[in-house]
């Protein structure tokens, strides 16, 4: 059976970049209507570098290196830098303003924004990371809740790898040995084009009308885009899940233990609710959990000598460290959280928006105001 994950994209990509470039130009469509409302309402944005009068931050925004101009910005212009670009109105620099504003004002600024890419066509498998909050989106998040008060020996589902541990608690054995190097395969390929559409601002985002052109109209190679990543999110979403499904429905019940095998057809949660929510956990946990001790072992490797004298002396020679002798070792703690800083498969947060305008100091955040922390957080 032939996978989407088979098909290469080298060729649309640079055909992409055109995209990009072509849209910048509307960009200001976007960028400057904050701007404009703030200005009539004689109200004060958040400081940042100095704007073009119509497209905003466009031609100093940085091309590449970008969390090295971020940095100087935040030291120039304070906590809260403001950029009018397509895609992002603000950029948190300081871990007070990420908690100020995530943590202690959750309830405004945890909306997410509306991207035709992500939401309307449906290109990434990060279902609920990027879905509006709604009815729907609460059920789902109830139900992954449940999980995340489940006890046990974690020891031997760890002896696996994170996908193998994944693939099997949600869809069964059976399908990890089965198709698990395939359902890996699809993540790995749907991570890399999800991380390339939110790292771009796509003129069809600026300019929403354009998902209804044609496919062979020139300059839409986002069109191509857009069909590879539904087709690769729709694979993952559907295709364990009805593996499973199937399995539940044999007379033989040969359906492993799975938490899609356990929940199918139950009345607290729809079907539906239940496939999406099992991809999600899938697709943020498998490439996540991953890189995340790969960038731990490197970050341990370049300070291995004074974290190594460290454990000498915490834990002396001959037994593992409890969680008790973790909490003690310094230097391996601060290598591990700076190791969260370092180059992640997908961004580190999904861009927020706030439900409604606030006024803090003389400056406004105004309402559908957009922030991401994580371009504020590789310094």
């Amino acid at each position: 059976m032939a996978h989407p994950g088979d098909i290469e994209l080298r060729g649309v990509y640079p055909l992409a970049d055109s995209i990009v470039a072509l849209g910048t130009l509307f960009v200001y469509l976007a960028s400057e209507s904050i701007s404009k409302r703030a200005r009539k309402a004689s109200e004060t944005l958040p400081t940042g570098p100095k704007q073009h009068l119509a497209l905003g931050n466009v031609f100093n925004f940085p091309k590449d290196r970008w969390h090295e101009a971020l940095t100087s910005w935040g030291k120039e212009y304070g906590d809260i830098a403001y950029v009018s670009l397509a895609g992002i109105d603000m950029v948190l620099n300081s871990l007070e303003a990420v908690q100020e504003l995530t943590v202690n004002r959750a309830s405004i600024y945890s909306e997410r924004p509306y991207s035709i890419m992500s939401n309307g066509l449906h290109v990434t498998i990060l279902y609920m990371a990027c879905q509006l909050t709604s009815p729907g989106w609460h059920k789902d998040e109830c139900f992954i809740w449940q999980f995340a008060r489940f006890f046990g020996d974690p020891y031997e589902p760890l002896m696996k790898t994170a996908d193998g541990i994944l693939t099997t608690i949600a869809y069964g054995e059976t399908i990890n040995k089965e198709h698990g190097e395939t359902q890996v395969e699809l993540d790995k390929q749907s991570t890399k084009l999800s991380s390339w559409v939110f790292t771009r601002a796509l003129m069809v985002d600026v300019i929403p009308a354009l998902r209804y052109i044609l496919s062979w109209v020139p300059a839409t190679q986002f069109k191509h885009i857009a069909a590879r990543g539904a087709c690769l999110a729709n694979e993952i979403w559907y295709w364990a899940c009805g593996l499973v499904k199937a399995a539940v429905h044999e007379a033989d019940g040969t359906a492993d233990d799975s938490i899609v095998s356990n929940q199918i057809n139950k009345p607290d949660i729809s079907n539906a609710n239940l496939r999406d929510a099992v991809a999600t956990m899938y697709g943020a946990g498998v490439d996540t959990t991953a890189i995340s001790i790969t960038n731990s072992l490197y970050a341990m490797v370049l300070h291995q000598e004074k974290i190594r004298r460290e454990m000498e002396v915490a834990l002396g020679q001959g037994r593992l460290p409890t969680m008790e002798d973790v909490t003690k070792l310094e230097t391996f703690n601060k290598a591990w959280k700076d190791s969260f800083r370092w180059n992640l498969p997908m961004p580190l947060g999904v861009p927020n928006v706030s439900n409604k305008s606030i006024h803090e100091k003389g400056i406004i955040y105004q309402k559908a105001q957009l922030f991401n922390a994580m371009l504020g957080s590789h310094d």
